[in-house]
């Protein structure tokens, strides 16, 4: 699911998709950088936009990874530097009819990294969603005030 950046619902009936040959091997793998030059801080979240893929790093190296769902054309997630405000655990969107967003980090004004489905391709208004596992785990290691750095390109 990471590597096709896809949730289980919508795992494709008679497409293509990637399988590792060997797991040992395909645990190595990293689709985002291992290290950052420019890091911002001791820990960091990393959202890299035309990968559609997150890391978090402490002290400049990548210590976990995942695919993200970014904003769709017409509600693009804004690229920037940005700092965790808040989490939520439970949150529920204000402008989307309430919808559920577990696990939520709020990192610029009213856009967050939440749980949410993972359709292979930018789907949300603006917001990061991520799988339920990845969302729980940057949700614990997180903190008020990391740096949350979007970019369009590694």
């Amino acid at each position: 699911m990471k590597v096709n950046r896809l949730d289980e619902r919508h795992f494709p009936t008679g497409k293509v998709v990637l399988v590792p040959v060997d797991v040992n091997t395909a645990m190595l793998y990293t689709p985002v950088p291992e290290t950052l030059a420019d890091s911002r801080g001791k820990r960091e979240i990393r959202i890299f936009i035309d990968l559609q893929y997150f890391g978090a790093y402490e002290g400049g190296k990548l210590l976990f990874w995942g695919p993200v769902s970014s904003g769709k054309k017409q509600k693009p997630t804004p690229p920037g530097k940005f700092f965790v405000n808040y989490k939520e655990r439970f949150k529920r969107s204000l402008k989307y009819e309430n919808a559920p967003m577990p696990f939520s980090i709020n990192y610029n004004k009213g856009f967050f990294i939440h749980q949410q489905s993972l359709p292979g391709r930018p789907a949300s208004h603006g917001c990061v969603r991520l799988l339920q596992v990845d969302a729980e785990r940057l949700f614990l290691w997180s903190q008020r005030r990391d740096p949350v750095t979007v970019v369009t390109n590694p």
